[in-house]
């Protein structure tokens, strides 16, 4: 069994993380497991720029593992594709904004958006480093709406106010299973899962 360490101290990232790979023949592992306590400040300008600048850095820590990072956010199409990679940072000047204040937030701003101008889409870009040092990036999207008010106590994130194409409920609405299926970062890692195993 393939043994990747995942680049984030993100308790509900891992599980995210560990599930949709759950039928692959890997074991994710956090990078706390192998010592790594460092907190990696994101500085690069794409949502890959800091997915490597993650994985590099957790990989020259770890000399000959897999790493895997990955840096995911919400792209809103009226607001000119924020908060895109500043998502986990959105509205914050000296303290982070909790998820329910950020969603408050991004709904204020929104507020005189007509229904058929609320178009968005998260998107995650998923690097690997392999023991050898080879480098490789996946990418997922989901693509939807700004709902009105946040709906739904699954997920995390922006996930209660995001209807999917095609969805009648929010991403905080559906199940684990149903989510991972459709998820930005479960498009994203069963390419690179795939890719993994296949070669």
């Amino acid at each position: 069994m393939l043994k990747l360490v995942l680049a984030s101290a993100n308790k509900s990232k891992i599980l995210e993380f560990r599930r949709i790979a759950e039928p692959y023949p890997v074991e994710i592992i956090m990078a706390g497991d192998i010592g790594f306590d460092q907190e990696i400040e994101e500085t690069g300008s794409s949502f890959a720029e800091n997915a490597l600048q993650k994985a590099r850095i957790v990989h020259e820590f770890s000399r000959e593992s897999y790493v895997i990072a990955d840096d995911s956010g919400l792209c809103v199409d009226a607001l000119d594709g924020a908060p895109g990679i500043y998502s986990a940072r959105f509205g914050s000047s000296m303290e982070r904004l909790t998820a329910r204040e950020r969603n408050a937030l991004l709904l204020e701003l929104m507020k005189e958006v007509p229904d058929n101008e609320r178009t968005a889409h998260f998107h995650c870009s998923i690097a690997l480093i392999s023991a050898q040092a080879e480098e490789k990036i996946f990418d997922g999207q989901v693509h939807g709406k700004i709902m009105l008010v946040p709906s739904g106590k699954h997920g995390f994130g922006y996930d209660p106010i995001f209807l999917a194409d095609n969805y009648t409920v929010s991403l905080a609405e559906l199940s684990d299973i149903e989510k991972d299926k459709i998820s930005h970062r479960g498009i994203a890692l069963r390419a690179c899962l795939d890719y993994l195993t296949r070669a």
